[in-house]
């Protein structure tokens, strides 16, 4: 398997990296997790401004997490890109530069979240949603499959649509959590 992983890269002994991962400068990645075939960690911010760095903030990544294939994170152009612990990214999602998704949170498969967006705790992200740069899905938030999202989501609700509105609580979200309906 060729990988091409960064001198700077620190990877805990028990990362499993599938075959053809691309590993950038300042990434640090914690124990446990599992980043499969194809994906892209750490590589220059897809901002005008920032093609040609290195990205010097670059990224972080939490313990257990899993990152499919064909995944993409690109790292921070004010802060490193932050995956939190037990963070689910799915075949071919993607975290621009600057995101922070907290722990426990899935971004579904092809799922975008635009620069500086933040993804709560625990929160879902559905098939193919498309979350503009700068805005925040909330703790426990579920965002449906396909939505584009153009404001912030408040935490434990659900929301759909194009664009997105919230349509209620996320009762499935808060239950999974072990929370009080």
């Amino acid at each position: 398997m060729s990988h091409h992983i960064h001198p700077s890269a620190q990877i805990a002994s028990d990362v499993h990296l599938g075959p053809f991962v691309m590993i950038g400068p300042n990434v640090r990645i914690g124990a446990g997790t599992r980043i499969e075939g194809f994906a892209s960690i750490g590589t220059p911010p897809e901002h005008s401004d920032h093609f040609h760095e290195e990205g010097s903030h670059g990224v972080r990544i939490g313990t257990d997490c899993v990152i499919r294939e064909f995944v993409t994170v690109n790292a921070g152009t004010h802060r490193p890109t932050t995956l939190g612990d037990g963070v689910a990214m799915l075949r071919g999602a993607h975290a621009g530069h600057d995101v922070i998704v907290e722990s426990g949170a899935t971004i579904s498969c092809s799922a975008l979240l635009g620069g500086h967006s933040w993804i709560g705790e625990g929160a879902n992200v559905g098939l193919g949603a498309a979350i503009r740069q700068y805005l925040c899905v909330g703790a426990y938030a579920m965002v449906g499959m396909n939505s584009t999202v153009t404001r912030d989501i408040p935490p434990f609700m659900t929301a759909y649509g194009s664009p997105a509105s919230v349509s209620g609580v996320n009762r499935i979200g808060l239950e999974r959590a072990g929370l009080d309906i």
